[in-house]
């Protein structure tokens, strides 16, 4: 081998080392992009609760629209108040169930973040200690 650096790149645990560093920098971006598209689904949730809202309150009918509302659907204003209303409930709740996940996969990243500035000081002391070593043959 021609130095102490071609060596230690054909060691196999360095190999090792530095596979496990590449997958906790695969498995961060994984997540990362996860949360992207739980963030996306979060904002659209939020302009369909603000649209539920805006079509709630544009629901007064008088008796006759009542009357018409239900024969052509089957519901009357009331319900379809109701339904507007249940369905900014819902958003909000789908929301906050996507937060929770968000949270959640950010603690995985934290831990996974750890781990990965783990590997990389026990692969910075076995670069260290190859190099001294390989300087002693």
């Amino acid at each position: 081998m021609a130095n102490w650096y071609e060596a230690l790149e054909a060691d196999k645990v360095y190999k090792a080392l530095l596979e496990d560093l590449q997958q906790c920098h695969n498995d961060m971006g994984k997540l990362r992009n996860k949360i992207r598209t739980m963030i996306r689904d979060i904002t659209c949730l939020d302009t369909l609760e603000d649209l539920s809202l805006k079509s709630q309150w544009g629901e007064e009918t008088s008796a006759e629209e009542d009357e018409t509302l239900e024969n052509i659907t089957g519901i009357d204003g009331e319900s379809w108040f109701m339904r507007h209303h249940r369905g900014q409930e819902m958003c909000h709740e789908l929301m906050i169930a996507k937060c929770i996940e968000v949270a959640n996969i950010k603690a995985t990243i934290d831990a996974i973040e750890e781990r990965k500035d783990n590997v990389i000081l026990e692969k910075d002391r076995y670069r260290e200690q190859f190099q001294a070593n390989y300087k002693e043959q």
